[in-house]
This record gives structure tokens, C-alpha cells and sequence, in this order.
């Protein structure tokens, strides 16, 4: 009898505990956690305005008698320009380049300029120095075939484009004609970049 008693009044007291305990749980309190962003500005090389690392180098090469166009490639093998996109409003944009001027060899005597040369411009998106969620097009075969005239090189639509998005352009291409004569020397030209908030395909 005894044990049959003390059995219940166990049983009892249990009971009694967990049901006090549930009723806490049911009034459950929240607590927040906030935290903000200043947005910044939106550049071409981080503001850098001698765009170095988009340099081309098409090598010096031997003058022929040639019988077909020559092609020559890019041998900067770090050429490269970059977008970086800080504003915080994936509004888009477009970044744009135009060749200001004919290949010119200023101390040539004769034959100074590369009449009929085409600079060709091919880029990739380089997602190894891009940042993570960099979702910007780079485009290929940009052909500077007008002098002054503006050509996208890399976009982003409206929702795209933030961060950092770097254009790889080491496998772009000069053409020079066949009957284009050459003068021993070196030829260069420049090239302006631009940005553009109002892209193109937005």
C-alpha cells in the first residue's frame, strides 16, 4: 500500500511541473538586428585616369611584302579594364571606347599613318578578378572600324552589373591592309573610355 501511495504522488508532481513550463513557451518575445549601406560611386579602373592596364601591344614586327592583310595579336597579356559599380542601385550601365585617331608614326618621314587598320577589341568577362555575383557581358569582335565613334565593350542591364566586373581584352586584334605601306617605327593611337548609366539594352 504504501508503495502504491507514493508512486502516485509522484506521478502527480510531474505532471504538475511540465504543465507550468508549456505555459511560458506560448508567449514567445523578438529582438532585432539591423544593419545599413551608404551606396558609392560608379568608375572605370577605380577612378584611375590613365587606364594603363587596358594597354595593347601588337609587337614589333617584320615589314613584308605581303600578299594578304596581316593580323597581329595583342601581346600584353594583362590587358585588361574593369566597372566597378558601387551605387547600390543595379540601375546598369554601359561601358563604351572609342579609337580617337589613325595608327600614326610621327617620326616617319613617309607613310605615317596605318590608313585602313582596324583595331578589333575582344573581351571577356574575367570572373577570376571579378567579384562573386559580377554578372556583367563583355563583348567580342568590337571592331573600332570608325574613328570618334562609341562602342560597348561591357554591359549591364538594369538588376546587373554590380561590384566589380572585369573586361580580359588580351585577345584583341589589329588588321592592317595588304596595300598599306609601313615606315620603320612605332604607331600608336588612343583609345577614350566612357561610362554610360542609361545602358543600352536596359
Amino acid at each position: 500500500m504504501k508503495k502504491t501511495l507514493l508512486g502516485l504522488l509522484f506521478s502527480t508532481a510531474l505532471i504538475a511541473t511540465f504543465g507550468l513550463t508549456a505555459s511560458a513557451a506560448d508567449t514567445p518575445q523578438t529582438s532585432n538586428g539591423t544593419v545599413g549601406f551608404q551606396g558609392g560611386n560608379i568608375t572605370i579602373d577605380n577612378g584611375d585616369t590613365d587606364l594603363t592596364g587596358a594597354s595593347l601591344d601588337f609587337g614589333t614586327n617584320q615589314i613584308q611584302a605581303a600578299d594578304k592583310d596581316d593580323n597581329y595579336n595583342n601581346t600584353n597579356k594583362s590587358a585588361a579594364v574593369s566597372v566597378v559599380d558601387l551605387r547600390g542601385t543595379a540601375a546598369g550601365w554601359d561601358l563604351r571606347v572609342k579609337q580617337n585617331d589613325v595608327f600614326k608614326n610621327e617620326k616617319a618621314v613617309s607613310n605615317k599613318e596605318l590608313t585602313g587598320a582596324i583595331l578589333t577589341l575582344n573581351g571577356v568577362l574575367d570572373m577570376n578578378t571579378s567579384t562573386t555575383g559580377a554578372d556583367a557581358t563583355a563583348n567580342t569582335g568590337v571592331s573600332l572600324d570608325t574613328l570618334n565613334s562609341d562602342k560597348v565593350l561591357m554591359t549591364a542591364a538594369t538588376g546587373k552589373g554590380n561590384g566589380k566586373n572585369v573586361a580580359d581584352i588580351t585577345k584583341s586584334q589589329l588588321m592592317v591592309p595588304k596595300t598599306t605601306a609601313r615606315a620603320e617605327g612605332s604607331y600608336s593611337t588612343t583609345l577614350t573610355w566612357s561610362l554610360s548609366t542609361t545602358p543600352a539594352n536596359s
